[in-house]
């Protein structure tokens, strides 16, 4: 796979300077969170136990590297919280911008003012996750600066325009990022890929489906070899298997309602596993050099989490009664309420496009169930995003090969066949119910 450039951050002299000095580990009379804090060790169990499969390449690497307690230990590695400023769109033709640099401030309450609920430094750790969400250098990457020499290709690659609910203006997420060597780089942040503006304000977690990071990379002359990056909008290829296989941008708003992490289910979701999942797919995107704060990390987790509680509530349906009973027949083995999500589903009994689920980087030969609530709002259905509406993955004729309506080309799109038997008004009543959720 062709993957966005990302320059390097530190020199090697930094990376052997500042190695952070692993703790000994902590009561377990901690509690969850503040433990996560201060155990390496326990980290490493976390992930342990996180684990779908330790087969892939995605596990292999962590296990031997995340809280593995010598030389080589991730968690030695300098933490990076640079100074960033948000680009805003009304910055873009005057350059950089004159906002003043700020950087995150990841300090949380003491240790012994810990409450048995946690609930104050839960909350401490919510406000850094809201903030980082935004200002945090996700990614560094090159070919934005055409775009901010012109705003108006903003649009063509998808970046969303708005008020942030940290009441800032910002374009796509994007980030002025002071680098250790004293340059200044051009980074994403966690919402150029999970966000989405509606009359100008923008929606955290949810998925941004006009994002086309494959036509920018091809655009900016970053791929300088193999087949041009067909991901199309709203996909990416975060797999480092060297082949091209595109899955669909997750809604992030419902990842505390599913019980598995990443298209393949390679972990078990749980609220501290989606903290580790963070923090090693920060250290790897920044080549193993660098690591987030351990509190922005899992700041980010408990902000994330916390979106679902912002989803709109399910609503009501004059077809709700037979769409519930046609739900319960042909979804609900998979999609359980109340969450409509489910276990992890066999490759060979979804059916659909396998090549995701069986890639050496974190392939496990399954899918992970998808939570339904808040569907009617999404574009993109299928791991791989290629469907761009409940009534589409209900619709029958996706299979034949004269199908044109699917987001990325004409052809058939196989699999996942549950309700394309029904009649013509059952589809639509489930559908109606479906995107009542």
């Amino acid at each position: 796979m062709q993957q966005l450039a990302v320059r390097r951050l530190v020199s090697r002299s930094l990376l052997l300077a500042s190695v952070f000095v692993l703790g000994s580990g902590c009561s377990d009379s901690r509690g969850p969170l503040r433990r996560f804090l201060l155990d390496p060790g326990h980290r490493h169990e976390i992930l342990q136990e996180s684990l779908l499969s330790r087969e892939n390449d995605y596990a292999t690497l962590r296990l031997a590297r995340y809280g593995s307690m010598d030389s080589q230990d991730w968690l030695r590695l300098p933490e990076f919280l640079p100074a960033t400023i948000e680009v805003s769109a009304a910055d873009q033709s005057h350059g950089m911008t004159q906002a003043a640099w700020s950087v995150i401030d990841v300090s949380l309450p003491a240790a012994d003012e810990d409450e048995p609920s946690e609930q104050a430094l839960r909350e401490a750790l919510r406000q850094i996750g809201k903030t980082a969400f935004f200002r945090y250098p996700a990614q560094l990457v090159s070919g934005f600066e055409a775009i901010r020499r012109d705003p108006l290709r903003a649009a063509e690659y998808g970046l969303w325009q708005g008020r942030t609910p940290t009441h800032q203006q910002q374009l796509g997420g994007l980030l002025d990022v002071k680098l250790p060597d004293g340059s200044v780089g051009i980074a994403t942040s966690c919402s150029t890929c999970h966000a989405a503006a509606v009359s100008g304000e923008v929606i955290p977690g949810a998925t941004n489906s006009a994002l086309d990071m494959g036509k920018l990379a091809i655009d900016s002359g970053q791929q300088a070899e193999g087949p041009p990056l067909a991901w199309g909008r709203g996909r990416l290829d975060t797999s480092d298997d060297g082949v091209d296989n595109p899955a669909a941008i997750p809604d992030l708003r419902v990842v505390a309602m599913q019980r598995a992490l990443h298209h393949n289910a390679t972990l078990h979701s749980n609220l501290l596993a989606l903290a580790v999942r963070i923090e090693t797919l920060l250290i790897t995107t920044y080549r193993q050099g660098v690591r987030p704060p351990p509190s922005l990390a899992l700041g980010l987790a408990v902000y994330l989490w916390s979106l679902s509680g912002e989803l709109p509530p399910e609503q009501s349906s004059e077809n709700q009664s037979v769409g519930a009973s046609l739900f319960a027949q042909h979804c609900a083995h998979c999609h359980l309420p109340p969450h409509y999500s489910g276990d992890p589903v066999p490759l060979a009994v979804i059916g659909t496009d396998p090549a995701l689920g069986i890639s050496r980087e974190r392939g496990t030969g399954w899918y992970r169930t998808p939570s339904l609530r808040s569907a009617k709002l999404r574009q993109q259905f299928l791991h791989h995003g290629v469907l761009p509406s409940v009534a589409a993955v209900l619709d029958p004729q996706r299979l034949l090969h004269s199908y044109r309506d699917g987001n990325h080309g004409p052809g058939p799109v196989r699999g996942h066949l549950y309700g394309l038997t029904i009649s013509a008004s059952e589809r639509a009543a489930l559908t109606a119910f479906v995107e009542t959720l």
